[in-house]
């Protein structure tokens, strides 16, 4: 779980991400309070090809890679 503070600087960091820029501060206090905190290890696989879609990542500082395969091979 979040603590307040950190509810608080991840509301202001969702209003200025362009998909939730339009919605109203109250809505992204909801939205805020929905969020889950994760860190993930370099090179660290966040999910699969195939997993079921269960979340939306947002990416608040580091790199990610996406990578597809098809019959094996990445493309």
């Amino acid at each position: 779980m979040i603590t307040y503070d950190q509810t608080q600087d991840l509301e202001q960091f969702l209003s200025h991400i362009p998909l939730f820029s339009s919605i109203p501060l109250a809505q992204i206090r909801k939205i805020a309070g929905l969020f889950h905190h994760a860190e993930y290890e370099k090179d660290e696989a966040i999910f699969e090809q195939g997993d079921p879609s269960d979340a939306i990542y947002i990416i608040r500082s580091g790199v990610v890679e996406l990578f597809a395969r098809k019959d094996g091979v990445e493309i």
